[in-house]
């Protein structure tokens, strides 16, 4: 779950988001984990489903933008199910 809000606009906010999340992606052994991604701005978007298609996520990752408001709450209701 990362946040997109326009408040990680300023500075390295979403820079150093996406870092982290490459990061955690790479450590991951896709013969038997998955993981996905949900962005939240005003909305929460499941930007990657459940996978094991490493390169993807990290694309999805890459294509994230900062824009909005900050709704924690549905990220928070979209990782929930």
């Amino acid at each position: 779950v990362i946040d997109t809000s326009g408040s990680m606009d300023s500075g390295q906010g979403l820079v150093n988001a996406k870092v982290a999340a490459k990061y955690f992606v790479n450590q991951l052994d896709y013969s038997v984990d998955k993981s996905g991604l949900i962005k939240f701005d005003d909305t929460a978007v499941i930007k990657w489903n459940l996978s094991s298609n490493k390169v993807g996520l990290i694309a999805a990752i890459d294509s994230l933008f900062a824009r909005g408001g900050t709704r924690t709450d549905l990220a928070i209701q979209k990782a929930d199910g």
